[in-house]
């Protein structure tokens, strides 16, 4: 339910896409060329295999990132390394900009919060 809910709401502030590029350009390098922040990324939107939705399912939140995680597999395999831009054109930034904006806890709307939870560092 949780998961469920953090997909709806990424879907609809990800306007652009730009969450599912980053998704797409982090599962497209090897494991151990990942960052610790691509790392999170694969690890809390790609929990599945990156197998393609079924169509039924294709209305459904998570389908952008389902689909974000296939084409990065896509990339790695084919080695075209523009395909995850050429698919999530949209987004006007590079994804090491986009992982840049998700490392930054002084952007986060709750930022103040997760810090009074010590869930964030100052």
């Amino acid at each position: 339910m949780v998961k469920t809910m953090m997909y709806k709401v990424l879907n609809e502030l990800d306007l652009y896409d730009c969450t599912a590029l980053a998704l797409c350009d982090a599962i497209a390098l090897p494991d151990r060329e990942r960052s610790p922040v691509q790392s999170s990324l694969v690890n809390m939107l790609s929990p599945q295999s990156g197998a393609p939705m079924d169509w039924a399912n294709v209305s459904d939140p998570s389908a952008k990132y389902q689909y974000a995680a296939f084409m990065g597999l896509w990339t790695s395999v084919t080695n075209r390394g523009t395909t995850c831009r050429q698919v999530f054109s949209r987004c006007p930034y590079p994804p090491s900009e986009i992982l840049g904006f998700m490392a930054n806890t002084d952007v986060l709307p709750c930022q103040s919060y997760l810090k009074n939870m010590d869930v964030v560092k100052n």
